[in-house]
């Protein structure tokens, strides 16, 4: 059976008697208790070891001033989300108010009450856990997110790769030109977009879906006879007119997704496309 890891507490106070007290309070209380006189080496022992839980910290000590100590610890981004509760025998609202700002969480005042002191630590260490518990809860829902955007881009390829192959094989001509096609319009389009009047609209997101879009110009093409697509020779006058309506078969083609994946998937982009 897995064991629950120990709540880790860094004690600071200048006062040996008060040190002593908490330690031996956490401890028998099943937590892990550094205890340290001076702030400067509580900061070093955190920097070093920065999995603690909990910062109890005393506000007048004799070389510092409490409130100095939290704004340092503050400032180091590997601690300063390490919540701070401070030690004192003064709870002046203007020392409260000095307390908040610099970024404590709560006040134990002196003496005292053991009781009072495990309920407030455990209230925080609680509080704490829960914090860092939805933080790792959004790092997996983030990872899924992004694993199921990869995903679906995947699959758009995968479809827009199959429609244009299908294209390709009732037009022997096609296939290099696909490539080519995608190249020029990703040129046009990032030259586009450095003027006035496109940049807000031909964003890289959109020129990303544009290009990909555009080997699915010619996927109308699919419903022209054989004897009309194929002709080696020049076309006549009704034969390119029922040449031209590969624009309009491509884009009914295409329309009929949208339906299902939205005005604002890529088959709406590659409907315009090939219209």
């Amino acid at each position: 059976m897995k064991q629950t890891p120990k709540s880790k507490i860094v004690v600071v106070d200048d006062d040996f008697s008060v040190r002593s007290l908490m330690k031996i309070l956490f401890e028998k209380n099943n937590m892990i208790c550094q205890t340290f006189e001076r702030g400067k080496d509580a900061i070093a022992e955190l920097q070093q070891n920065p999995n603690y839980q909990l910062i109890l910290l005393d506000v007048n000590m004799e070389d510092e001033n409490g409130f100095d100590v939290a704004a340092q610890i503050k400032k180091e981004s590997i601690i300063s989300e390490i919540p701070i509760i401070f030690l004192t025998g003064n709870t002046s609202p203007e020392d409260k108010r000095k307390g908040f700002a610099v970024g404590c969480v709560d006040y134990i005042s002196k003496p005292f009450d053991k009781t009072e002191v495990l309920m407030r630590v455990n209230l925080h260490l609680e509080l704490e856990q829960r914090r860092k518990d939805t933080l790792d809860y959004a790092h997996i829902l983030e990872e899924r997110v992004q694993e199921r955007t990869i995903e679906i881009n995947q699959t758009r390829k995968a479809l827009i790769i199959s429609l244009a192959s299908l294209a390709e094989t009732r037009d022997p001509e096609t296939g290099a030109h696909l490539l080519r096609t995608q190249a020029y319009t990703r040129i046009i389009a990032e030259e586009l977009s450095q003027l006035d009047e496109y940049k807000d609209v031909l964003t890289l997101n959109q020129i990303h879906l544009i290009v990909e879009s555009s080997p699915l110009h010619d996927i109308g093409k699919v419903g022209i006879p054989d004897h009309i697509l194929l002709k080696p020779g020049r076309l006549n006058d009704e034969e390119f007119k029922i040449m031209k309506r590969h624009t309009k078969i491509g884009k009914d083609t295409l329309d009929s997704a949208i339906g299902i994946l939205g005005e604002n998937s890529f088959v709406r982009i590659a409907s315009e496309i090939a219209f």
